[in-house]
């Protein structure tokens, strides 16, 4: 197994609901994320965009989903 292969099946990518159903299958409600926005990219204003549409659209869909894998 190549060293960084477990990082890359830790990635998600997507669109905001994308992102979000990949959030929801892969973590649960206990877990913490550290979230990388600069992944292969430098240019510091998609990175500002990024980071504002995970906020402004993403974590709103996270806040109404159910719990996850059915933690309480």
């Amino acid at each position: 197994v190549h060293p960084g292969a477990e990082a890359v099946e830790n990635a998600v990518y997507g669109n905001p609901e994308d992102i979000a159903r990949q959030l929801l299958a892969k973590y649960d409600d206990h877990d913490r994320l550290m979230l990388w926005f600069d992944f292969n990219n430098h240019d510091n204003q998609a990175v500002k965009a990024s980071m504002e549409a995970f906020w402004n659209k993403t974590r709103p869909l996270l806040l109404k989903a159910p719990l996850s894998k059915g933690h309480t």
